[in-house]
C-alpha cells in the first residue's frame, strides 16, 4: 500500500516517497525501479540465489533466465536419483565446459583452456593404468601411445601372452626401449626394425640379458634363430642356397653404419627329413673396405678356407691364405681296371675360391699304364687336368706336381685314377682349400 505524505512533514516510512510503490511486502525482496509506473517498486531477487540448503525431500531448484547459483551444497544419500541436465555454465577445476555436438562414445578431455567433448581415438597418451589383482585389460585406440606399465601381481603371465599380429607388410609392428628410431641405416640402406634398445653414457649395461636358473647340467639360456619358407601357419622347408641366420656387428663411419663382421649361416647341400646342411661363413672388413671371408666352414665341420692366421709367434699368412685339408684319402687301391674316384670335395654355397689339388702313387707290377686326372668348375665352366695320360709306369713311387686351381661354388672337386692291371697301383691324394 502507499501512504499520503501530509506537506511539511517528513517522511516516516519508504511507502511515503513519492517515487515509491511497495505492496505485499515478502522477506529478502529488493526495490526494483519500474519504468512503466516511474517507481521503485517491491520485487524478488532476480540476478542472484545465494544459497539453497534441503536435506531431505525433494528439492527442485529453478532460478529466472540469467540467474547465478553461487553454491549448491547437495549431502543427501539419494541425490541424484533422476537424471541432471547442465548447459556449459559450469567450470571444472576453473577450466569451463564448452560442450558441442555430442556423439556416441565421446568423453571430456582438458585443451588446454576449456572441457571439451572427444571421441577415444583423440586420445594423445594413455599415461598410467594401475591393477594389482584381478584380470587387467588394456585395449588403447589406435595412434594413442601407453606410456608405463607395471605389473606388479606375482601372477602375471600366468598365460600365453601374445602381442601383435604376424606383420606382412611394412613398416611392422616397433618395439623400442631407451630411444625413439623405429630404423636402422646401415652400409648405404635404411631398414625398420622391430626391436631397439639403446643406452647412453658410459656405464656398463647388459641391453639384453638371457636368465636360466636350474640344478639342471643341460639347461641353459638359449636363443634360437628360426628360419623356413611360407607363412607362420603354412610353413615350408628352406631350400638348398637359403640364408638361415646373420650375426652382423656394425661400426658408425660418421654418416652410416658399416658391416664390420658377420657370422652368416647359408643352407649347403639337399634338404630332406631331419637334415638342414649348412656352410657358415665368418667375413671381415679390411682397411679399404672390402668384405673378405675370414673363415668358412662346411657342414662336416671342416674348414674350407682361412684369409689371414695370425699366430702366436707373430708370423703371418696372408694373401691366398693357408691351405686347410678339406677332402684326404689314402693309398686307394685301384681293384678295376675302370676309373676310380680317389678323392672328391663338394665345393659349398659360401666356399667359391682357390684349392690346392696333391697326388701320390705308386705301381707294384712293371709296366702298369696309369691314368690320373682331376675335373671341376671354375667361373668359366667345366675344367681337366691331367698328371698322367696313359703312361705304362714300372714299378716304384711316383709324386706329382700339384697344381692350384680357382673352383665356383655348388660343384664337386674330383680326382680320378685308372689302371691297365687291376690291383697293381694305389693312389693317395689331398684337396687343399685355401
Amino acid at each position: 500500500m502507499s501512504s499520503i505524505m501530509v506537506p511539511g512533514t517528513a517522511p516516516t516510512a519508504l511507502s511515503q516517497l513519492y517515487d515509491v510503490s511497495i505492496t505485499s511486502v515478502a522477506n529478502g525482496e529488493v526495490l526494483t525501479f519500474d519504468s512503466s509506473v516511474n517507481k521503485w517498486v517491491n520485487n524478488p531477487i532476480a540476478g542472484l540465489v545465494t544459497s539453497v540448503s534441503n536435506s531431505d525431500g525433494t528439492l527442485t531448484i529453478s532460478p529466472t533466465t540469467g540467474a547465478v547459483i553461487a553454491s549448491l551444497n547437495l549431502s543427501h544419500a539419494n541425490t541424484w536419483l533422476a537424471t541432471q541436465t547442465f548447459g556449459n555454465n559450469i567450470s571444472f577445476g576453473g577450466a569451463p565446459l564448452n560442450v558441442t555436438s555430442l556423439a556416441s562414445g565421446n568423453i571430456l578431455q582438458y585443451n588446454g583452456a576449456d572441457w571439451v567433448n572427444v571421441t577415444p581415438a583423440s586420445i594423445a597418451i594413455v599415461s598410467s593404468v594401475s591393477n594389482t589383482d584381478g584380470t587387467l585389460t588394456i585395449s588403447p585406440t589406435a595412434g594413442s601411445v601407453v606410456a608405463s606399465i607395471n605389473l606388479a601381481n606375482t601372477n602375471i603371465w600366468t598365460a600365453n601372452q601374445v602381442i601383435g599380429s604376424v606383420p606382412s607388410a611394412s613398416p611392422p609392428l616397433a618395439l623400442t626401449i631407451g630411444g625413439t628410431e623405429t630404423t636402422v641405416s646401415v652400409s648405404g640402406g635404411t631398414y625398420n626394425t622391430k626391436f631397439q634398445t639403446h643406452q647412453e653414457g658410459s656405464e656398463v649395461v647388459v641391453d639384453i640379458g638371457l636368465g636360466r636358473h636350474s640344478d639342471s647340467a643341460g639347461v641353459s639360456g638359449n636363443l634360437y634363430i628360426l628360419r623356413s619358407r611360407g607363412v607362420e601357419t603354412a610353413k615350408v622347408a628352406v631350400q638348398n642356397g637359403d640364408d638361415i641366420g646373420t650375426f652382423y656387428f656394425f661400426g658408425y663411419d660418421g654418416s652410416t653404419y658399416q658391416q664390420s663382421f658377420y657370422i652368416d649361416t647359408v643352407v649347403d647341400g639337399a634338404v630332406s627329413a631331419g637334415v638342414v646342411p649348412v656352410t657358415v661363413n665368418f667375413g671381415v672388413m679390411d682397411s679399404v673396405g672390402g668384405i673378405n671371408n675370414l673363415l668358412v666352414l662346411d657342414g662336416a665341420a671342416k674348414a674350407v678356407g682361412l684369409a689371414r692366421i695370425e699366430t702366436y709367434k707373430g708370423i703371418t699368412t696372408s694373401g691366398l691364405g693357408v691351405a686347410v685339408n678339406t677332402s684326404n684319402a689314402s693309398e686307394t687301391e685301384l681293384a678295376t681296371t675302370g676309373a676310380t674316384p680317389i678323392v672328391s670335395y663338394a665345393v659349398p654355397v659360401l666356399g667359391a675360391g682357390n684349392y690346392s689339388l696333391l697326388v701320390y702313387f705308386r705301381v707294384t707290377t712293371a709296366s702298369t699304364v696309369v691314368t690320373i686326372t682331376a675335373s671341376w668348375t671354375d667361373q668359366t665352366g667345366a675344367q681337366t687336368y691331367t698328371w698322367v695320360s696313359a703312361v705304362s709306369e714300372p714299378v716304384g713311387s711316383y709324386t706329382c706336381l700339384p697344381i692350384f686351381i680357382n673352383s665356383a661354388a655348388s660343384n664337386t672337386i674330383t680326382v680320378t685314377a685308372t689302371a691297365g692291371t687291376a690291383n697293381q697301383v694305389y693312389v693317395s691324394a689331398a684337396i687343399m682349400g685355401m
